[in-house]
């Protein structure tokens, strides 16, 4: 999936964390999520830091179409990576909450970057 479009489909997953666990969570994002999610067949657009709350993490992932999402889920999921982390990530997570946004007939430009 390139980065030059957001997918048609976009889900907004909001994470509420144990005191002190985001920059962890955001340290494994970066260094394994991320790829992980392309190599299974969706994209990580974004992770945020909320700076009302430290113990809130945000982040978009993105589909090709609302049929390639329980595919990529499966391998994402079914994945070693995943099976190595998930009771690490699990004991770092209060509560979650996931919102899907489709735009099935537009592909819209990601913004340019500013300098």
């Amino acid at each position: 999936m390139g980065h030059d479009f957001f997918p048609p489909l976009v889900e907004l997953r909001q994470y509420t964390l144990r005191p002190g666990r985001r920059d962890e969570l955001i340290e494994l994002f970066a260094r394994e999520f991320s790829s992980a999610h392309e190599v299974a067949g969706a994209s990580v657009l974004g992770y945020f830091r909320d700076l009302d709350d430290p113990d809130r993490f945000v982040w978009l992932r993105g589909f090709a179409d609302d049929a390639s999402r329980p595919d990529a889920l499966g391998r994402f999921y079914g994945g070693d990576l995943w099976a190595r982390s998930r009771e690490a990530v699990n004991a770092m997570l209060v509560d979650s909450m996931t919102s899907c946004s489709y735009a099935p007939s537009a592909r819209f430009p990601l913004p340019t970057a500013r300098a």
